[in-house]
């Protein structure tokens, strides 16, 4: 993407809009063509623009729409993300005005308000500032005790330090991963060693949040390499120790879902649908704490992860309720959040399983945008998975020409989409376009040979979910079975 839609695609509709009113309202002149161009970058066209323009014209005018991009999506992101650092940081610059003017009782009064605030979030530079600005005036009669005060500007520098170490560990071992080949990392001992390198304790280390991080790492590699059986799932046990520990505090609490949500979700691609249950069971029990503080936040992706834990796991109907119940209530009002995606992607694929292909068609027409709005929030897994699901539904529902379209379209980016693990998706495609060409072909011995063939196959347990799920859809065609029922007997190593 450009740097322009990129800019757009960090923008919600309503403030696509809102930008459109704050570009009128700094046009001086009616022919500025500036809001015509993020029209048309917005709908993924700008041809329709440069045909119109010099070359360097254009350059401009996309350069000086560029540049009012930035700053619009940075004050809506100051706005929306950064809302408790901005309120804390209001907080002390009001107390360390209070305090320039003598009024002392009103200058502690805010300046602890601020503290606690940063204490809840772990702000441990805005820390760094109140605590400065407390010893600056603890001279004062009505400051706190000046030991202490020292005492808690140590403690939150060597806080910061470690979150900056710890920083430098996940950054190393997310490199590890992305230099490896073939060759399985040993999680436990890296981080251990890293944790050694930069002065880090077990105490400090493993913590909700940073096991967070370190799940992340793991699923986000797993989806890379499409390979979850060999993930090394080492942090569980320092999970199964946290839980309950005095380090389980409220603060914890959304890094604590997080993790269960992580190793729930790495479980359910490994195929194990139990274990995947149990901690999304445990999720639910943590979303549930603190007067369910967080619910709403998780809800979605929960909820969407224990629909196809069900559906995979042979109980479709409850999945289907589950999944329509967001979807509907959801799909439109959030239809750029990742949660939302992953919900409309998982039930679309549940009807086509249920071989409801005209359901499975209105229900993924919800995500309609641009490949590249899809890719740096859903990654290209997410994305190859769209691809081939609209191709299953068009073919089903004898939509040729728009089956050819889609197969064409994947083909001249196979540079970009068909590499690494999801170069195994080439080889498939092929073959469903084969049966699309000619059905009656997948019924014959030389087909059958030709698949066989086609694919390093590997045990049951060790191949990629969603692979199985195509293979399944393409055997029902072979053999004249359900595809859902092939899909289960396949999982279940009795096909």
């Amino acid at each position: 993407m450009t740097d322009a839609e990129v800019y757009i695609f960090l923008l919600s509709s309503s403030e696509r809009i809102a930008f459109v009113a704050h570009l009128n309202k700094r046009n001086k002149r009616s022919d500025t063509k500036n809001i015509h161009l993020f029209s048309a970058l917005v709908k993924g066209k700008p041809e329709e623009i440069k045909l119109g323009m010099t070359a360097n014209a254009y350059s401009v005018l996309k350069k000086r729409l560029t540049d009012r991009l930035a700053d619009f999506a940075a004050g809506c992101l100051i706005e929306t993300e950064q809302t408790i650092a901005v309120e804390i940081t209001k907080i002390l610059v009001l107390s360390q005005r209070l305090f320039k003017l003598n009024e002392f009782k009103t200058g502690y009064k805010q300046l602890r308000k601020a503290e606690l605030k940063a204490k809840e979030v772990s702000e441990y530079h805005l820390l760094n500032e109140i605590y400065h600005t407390y010893i600056q005036y603890s001279y004062h009669e009505l400051s706190p005790v000046q030991e202490e005060l020292f005492e808690a500007y140590e403690q939150n520098k060597k806080a910061y330090d470690n979150y900056a170490n710890l920083t430098m560990v996940y950054a190393l071992v997310r490199k590890a991963f992305q230099n490896q080949e073939q060759k399985q990392l040993d999680l436990d001992t890296l981080i251990s060693q890293s944790f050694t390198v930069f002065g880090i304790t077990n105490s400090e280390g493993y913590t909700f949040q940073s096991l967070s991080q370190i799940a992340e790492i793991v699923d986000i590699y797993g989806s890379h390499t499409r390979n979850y059986y060999g993930t090394d799932l080492f942090f569980e046990k320092h999970l199964n120790q946290l839980q309950g520990s005095k380090l389980d505090t409220e603060k914890q609490l959304p890094f604590h879902i997080n993790l269960l949500y992580l190793v729930a979700h790495i479980y359910f691609r490994k195929k194990d649908f139990t274990k995947s249950m149990h901690y999304l069971n445990s999720m639910q029990t943590q979303m549930q704490r603190y007067n369910h503080k967080y619910y709403e936040i998780y809800k979605i992706r929960y909820t969407t992860l224990l629909a196809l834990t069900q559906n995979f796991s042979g109980n479709w109907k409850e999945a289907s309720i589950l999944l329509d119940e967001i979807v509907i209530k959801n799909g439109l009002k959030h239809d750029s959040e990742s949660g939302i995606l992953q919900a409309i992607l998982a039930r679309s694929v549940i009807h086509l399983q249920q071989e409801e292909h005209t359901e499975a068609k209105q229900t993924i027409a919800k995500l309609w945008q641009q490949d590249s709005a899809y890719l740096d929030s859903m990654g290209f897994e997410w994305l190859i998975n769209k691809k081939f699901i609209e191709i299953l539904i068009a073919i089903e529902l004898g939509d040729s020409d728009y089956v050819d379209s889609l197969i064409a379209s994947l083909l001249r980016k196979r540079a970009v989409y068909f590499k690494g693990a999801n170069s195994l998706a080439f080889p498939f495609l092929k073959l469903i376009e084969a049966y699309h060409k000619n059905p009656e072909f997948v019924k014959t011995k030389e087909f059958e040979s030709q698949v066989e063939s086609t694919f390093d196959w590997k045990p049951s347990e060790e191949e990629d979910l969603f692979f199985i799920s195509y293979y399944a859809w393409l055997k029902s065609k072979m053999i004249q079975k359900p595809v859902y029922e092939l899909t289960l007997s396949f999982l279940r190593g009795t096909e």
